[in-house]
């Protein structure tokens, strides 16, 4: 019964902050403070240069 409730501890607040973190804003939010360029997508523009520089140099 002890190790039930003790599991129930540590679980209880695992869960709760996991759901907690899960849930999206229904309202958009502003950007960041200090984050000029939102609309940008960076990882996008480095796949592309990646995938540019390995056609390049499969010849």
């Amino acid at each position: 019964m002890t190790a039930v409730l003790f599991a129930l501890v540590l679980l209880t607040p695992l869960l709760w902050g996991l759901e907690r973190n899960h849930r999206r804003p229904t309202v958009p939010q502003p950007p960041p403070a200090g984050c000029s360029d939102t609309s940008r997508d960076r990882d996008t523009e480095r796949l592309l240069a990646d995938l540019r520089g390995a056609e390049q140099t499969s010849c």
